[in-house]
């Protein structure tokens, strides 16, 4: 045998009660920005439609007043900033 290589390993830890350390799927300061209207996910500027849930819709805000509720998950430890922004199209 003249070439041993290791290509592959896989790791999977199981009937564990708390996992620690799991690092955040988004670093600090990420922007993430959603377009309802032309169905685009960027984070930082980047291109991420994988980011869309199996199953989910981009929606449209109706005419009137809409109330959007943003539920963070319960280890969240700071107030999140937030901005929405809309365009008002006349047909």
């Amino acid at each position: 045998m003249t070439n041993l290589s290791l290509r592959n390993i896989w790791f999977r830890k199981d009937n564990v009660d708390v996992w620690h350390n799991i690092p955040n799927r988004y670093a600090a300061n990420s922007e993430t920005k959603i377009n309802m209207g032309e169905g685009s996910i960027l984070v930082n500027g980047i291109s991420s439609l994988t980011e869309m849930i199996n199953g989910s819709n981009f929606f449209m805000i109706p005419p009137g007043e809409t109330t959007i509720v943003i539920n963070p998950s319960n280890w969240v430890n700071h107030p999140l900033e937030i901005e929405y922004s809309w365009e008002e199209n006349y047909l």
